[in-house]
């Protein structure tokens, strides 16, 4: 069923959310771009992969089909 919930805006203000240094958030940026990149380069190279995969279907069907 459902539950009665009672929040206060005293109960909410006082959770404590922690949050990262500035050095920390900035840390983890850089690898967050570092990985966006990476993804990047993975995705460019499967790209690649793909059409020389097309290719050599359609070649392999020119000549034995």
């Amino acid at each position: 069923g459902a539950a009665n919930v009672s929040l206060s805006l005293g109960k909410i203000g006082s959770v404590r959310i922690p949050v990262p240094s500035v050095k920390e958030q900035s840390e983890l940026l850089f690898n967050l771009l570092h990985l966006d990149s990476t993804i990047d380069e993975i995705r460019a190279k499967l790209d690649t992969l793909r059409a020389e995969k097309t290719r050599a279907l359609e070649q392999f069907k020119a000549k034995f089909c």
